[in-house]
């Protein structure tokens, strides 16, 4: 008997032009010098729990656990590793490539984008320790399938990372106005500048003669893919340092 299991996967990366999270009224994030390119701040008297379009969805926030936490930031980190000592295929070392750490505050906004239950960068998601903060988004849309909430966040990264085949001629200078395959999921991963991250799930249901599983999730980092900007300073691996080397990524620095 043929299955009748399906999957589909939508990824989306952010681009900007040049220019520990605590609980606080919705106007906090409504401030104009928070998103001085203009748009509305995902924080901005956002939709609580969940938005208009997850009404009759049956949404659920998927709850990231101190497990899931590891788990994300030792795969972007060990992604990080490959790349800063030499093992990534066409790419140089990296000079001082930080070992990414959680944060609470960009996590409470991952998930105010994803408690939207609509697959869209949000215009702004900048916190005053992270003026520029970044933002990776994919979706994955199934039915019929066992898939684990680990397996998906865990599929979704790789995929993003899986796209350095195609970012090498970007990392020195992010291009402009660039039509063609993605890679800009990659080089927010390799972001040198970039030394937290957090991310956010909501699942939800939608229904298309079967019931279709949406696991949406967001990932914000604490600086962006910047337009003429490099996206790590290549040179002896951890060689400019600071503060000494990670004690589990010889390649990354503290």
């Amino acid at each position: 008997m043929r299955s009748l299991a399906r999957w589909w996967l939508w990824l989306v990366p952010v681009v900007v032009g040049l220019l520990v999270w605590r609980p606080c009224a919705a106007n906090y994030y409504c401030q104009p010098g928070l998103c001085p390119s203009g748009g509305a701040h995902v924080g901005c008297y956002a939709e609580q729990p969940f938005g208009k379009s997850c009404q009759g969805r049956k949404p659920q926030l998927v709850a990231m656990t101190p497990a899931r936490k590891a788990a994300i930031l030792a795969q972007h980190n060990r992604q990080r590793q490959r790349l800063a000592v030499g093992k990534l295929p066409g790419y140089a070392t990296a000079y001082a490539m930080p070992q990414l750490y959680w944060d609470d505050e960009l996590q409470h906004l991952a998930e105010l984008n994803a408690r939207s239950c609509v697959y869209e960068h949000d215009h702004c998601r900048n916190t005053y320790s992270f003026p520029r903060a970044g933002q990776n988004i994919a979706i994955i849309r199934h039915f019929g399938l066992n898939m684990t909430k680990e397996y998906v966040m865990h599929y979704i990264i790789d995929h993003w990372y899986n796209e350095h085949p195609l970012a090498h001629t970007f990392v020195d200078t992010y291009p402009a106005n660039y039509v063609g395959p993605e890679f800009a999921h990659f080089t927010q991963i390799v972001n040198d500048r970039a030394v937290r991250m957090a991310c956010g799930m909501v699942t939800w249901e939608t229904y298309n003669g079967y019931v279709w599983t949406n696991d949406y999730l967001v990932c914000n980092y604490a600086y962006s893919n910047v337009i003429g900007d490099r996206s790590y300073t290549k040179g002896p691996i951890a060689a400019g340092c600071t503060n000494g080397r990670s004690v589990i990524y010889a390649g990354l620095c503290l």
